[in-house]
């Protein structure tokens, strides 16, 4: 009998979600093991062991680290999630980077979307090679000199 009783426990404490008020304001950085529910303002950094929904009234201005994250009111910043979705109402301008990520008609994103696990694009390096030799020039009396292999001067 107490193995039930405290896997009931532990499936209860997942259920709970902590809401952040409309007309509340929050500066800093914001742990949670439940789910968050943001009505109103939070300026920071949310890291949620489940998952984040910002209503219609509620806005983010930081970075958002969760498994499941719906956007129906503003989040201004950074999200890193598995699912991102944003509802017709919500409006994103942030850097995005999730494995599934889903834009209702009427939603506004603004940014840059990554898949989670890619790695960004490196880049592009310019090496000297023999197809590619130093050319030296130069210009004496209005006629140009080159130091060409095989080729005269102008």
């Amino acid at each position: 009998m107490g193995f039930l009783g405290k896997g009931r426990k532990a499936k209860a404490r997942n259920n709970r979600t902590t809401i952040v008020a409309e007309g509340t304001r929050i500066s800093g950085e914001l742990n949670v093991g439940a789910n968050l529910h943001v009505d109103g303002l939070i300026e920071g950094s949310i890291v949620c062991e489940h998952g984040v929904s910002v209503g219609r009234t509620g806005e983010v201005d930081g970075e958002i680290v969760a498994h499941h994250v719906v956007i129906s009111g503003l989040l201004k910043g950074r999200v890193e999630c598995e699912r991102l979705e944003i509802v017709s109402t919500g409006q994103v301008f942030a850097e995005v980077v999730s494995r599934e990520f889903m834009v209702e008609p009427g939603a506004q994103f603004v940014g840059e979307n990554r898949r989670k696990g890619d790695e960004p694009p490196k880049a592009l390096t310019h090496q000297e090679t023999d197809a590619d030799p130093e050319i030296d020039v130069d210009i004496i009396d209005g006629t140009l000199e080159t130091d060409l292999p095989g080729k005269p001067n102008a």
